[in-house]
């Protein structure tokens, strides 16, 4: 991929968030389907204290810089309101 040149349709990007026992999991993906996402993963893991909730949610958008910027800022925002961690992005490109 030539970053001078980026990738021009939209991709499937998955959003990955994790959160502890405190979060409104529950409430936090409600709110993501709300939104048009698809949850892959919605995961319990009572091993790790800190991160005892993943989940990751999926969209198809455009992998264009100003997008990924605002996107990543708007899921760190919603996150947030429930207590979860917004651990980032990520997709696939050939």
């Amino acid at each position: 991929m030539d970053p001078a040149a980026p990738p021009k349709p939209p991709f499937l990007i998955e959003h990955h968030f994790y959160a502890d026992d405190s979060a409104d999991v529950t409430g936090f993906t409600t709110a993501l389907e709300d939104n048009g996402f698809q949850i892959e993963t919605f995961a319990y893991n009572p091993d790790d204290p800190d991160r005892t909730w993943v989940v990751v949610a999926l969209k198809i958008d455009l992998l264009e810089e100003r997008r990924i910027l605002a996107l990543s800022d708007e899921m760190d925002g919603l996150a947030r309101q429930y207590d979860v961690s917004y651990d980032g992005w990520l997709t696939h490109v050939e």
